[in-house]
């Protein structure tokens, strides 16, 4: 999100290098996912820990990204990828934003009310910053996810399996 043209191309160089790293993620949860049942009781105590800063499901949670009730049907492979690599499919009207304003600040955020004067960006656990349109020197669409790449430092294999058990169990 730097303002260096070229620092920006070199971040998005190491980040992209980092998401070839995240395959072997993948496939070291793939194998715990493929051998474990998960227990829905168990996923919903993690979405509450550690999803619900962002996502709402059941009435729980913040509305920075999408509903998760509306992934139920996807496949155990899809969600998988889907959270540990965030940034390789970003939901429609869920991109991050990066907002360059005329006092040299940078933020960023999910683009969430928007009035004539101001636009509103919208973080983890709903928090909001209020951004006069008249403040910004520059907004552009970011091509990262705003949900963080490293999920896996918070989410065992383990207790991924019983949160994908959750995320697709019927209400």
């Amino acid at each position: 999100m730097n303002r260096d043209p070229a620092l920006r191309e070199k971040a998005r160089a190491l980040l992209a290098d980092k998401a070839g790293n995240r395959e072997e993620v993948v496939k070291r949860y793939q194998a715990v996912l493929d051998k474990a049942t998960g227990d829905p009781a168990q996923g919903r105590a993690t979405f509450e820990k550690i999803c619900a800063k962002c996502h709402k499901m059941n009435g729980v949670g913040a509305e920075v990204g999408p509903d998760l009730a509306t992934v139920r049907n996807r496949t155990p492979d899809s969600l998988l990828g889907d959270i540990l690599i965030p940034s390789r499919s970003i939901a429609q009207m869920y991109e991050a934003y990066v907002v360059e304003t005329t006092s040299g600040g940078t933020l960023e955020g999910v683009i969430g009310e928007q009035t004539s004067t101001t636009i509103t960006l919208v973080h983890e656990q709903g928090k909001k910053d209020v951004v006069a349109r008249s403040d910004i020197k520059q907004m552009y669409v970011s091509n990262l996810s705003a949900m963080p790449e490293d999920v896996d430092k918070e989410i065992s294999p383990e207790q991924m399996a019983h949160l994908i058990a959750y995320l697709r169990k019927p209400n």
